[in-house]
């Protein structure tokens, strides 16, 4: 879609109607008048364009195939200008849950999820993790974010997932890529997920003692940008999902760059 200016006050919208090597356009407007300013709806079946035909500035919507009916869709003695017809069709960047190829043609992390947490940035989505719950147990789920957990430049992010048994976590490693999985060796019923607030990757997974499930970890910055998570754990994993300690832990060391450094 384009404009061809006749004259400086006359203007007609010219559709392309083939490909666009051919240089074939129809006269779309085909008035003897200024037709500017159009834009497609989203599904590409109808232009919304500024004509003067009547005389001022009105807004018409005409259709994009035969028999390409136009309407005045305002009326006034002003001039309306600046057309926008609808949203944008919104584009699939993701299937992350769905059938075997949904994504793009490759699998998607799971076909169902019970539960997941989806991660986003001021460009739009970052991550995917996708904790595996019996579906037995969907009653028992509960998601919660720890609002008093500061850290290495406060973009550490906690979040402590309950169940009556958590199987394991996968990671979404991208398009095609087989998910990072951290396989837990019980089956516990309170995590702590550490998630970097820069990149949504996870920094550390925490297994909280279920005989202390208050005690999901608090932290403080200690020297060096060292942050240090205190509390009640059972399991230590890293960011990689290999387990760092296990038996009871109740230290975290996180450095300035997101790696778990000690656990004790």
């Amino acid at each position: 879609l384009f404009e061809r200016w006749n004259t400086f006050f006359t203007a007609d919208l010219f559709l392309m109607t083939s490909s666009i090597s051919s240089g074939e356009a129809t006269n779309f407007s085909a008035t003897n008048t200024a037709n500017w300013q159009g834009s497609f709806s989203s599904d590409g079946e109808l232009v919304a364009y500024a004509s003067s035909r009547d005389g001022d500035f009105d807004i018409w919507v005409q259709e994009t195939g035969a028999p390409y009916r136009a309407y005045k869709v305002t009326d006034n003695t002003g001039s309306d200008t600046a057309t926008h017809l609808g949203s944008p069709e919104p584009q699939i960047r993701r299937v992350l849950i769905g059938p075997n190829g949904a994504d793009h043609g490759y699998n998607p992390i799971w076909n169902y999820a019970l539960v997941g947490v989806l991660v986003f940035g001021e460009e739009g989505y970052i991550n995917f993790l996708r904790p595996a719950i019996d579906p037995a147990y969907t009653n028992s789920i509960e998601v919660a974010a720890l609002d008093d957990t500061s850290s290495y430049y406060g973009q550490l992010v906690c979040l402590r997932i309950s169940a009556t048994e958590i199987l394991n976590l996968r990671e979404d490693a991208g398009p095609g890529a087989e998910p990072l999985l951290w396989q837990f060796s019980s089956s516990p019923s309170n995590v702590a997920l550490y998630l970097n607030g820069y990149t949504g990757d996870v920094v550390s997974i925490m297994i909280v003692d279920d005989t202390a499930p208050a005690s999901v970890g608090t932290a403080q910055v200690a020297s060096g940008n060292t942050t240090l998570i205190q509390g009640s754990f059972t399991a230590v994993y890293d960011g990689n999902g290999e387990l760092v300690a296990e038996g009871n832990t109740g230290t975290v060391e996180i450095d300035a760059s997101g790696s778990v450094t000690r656990a004790y």
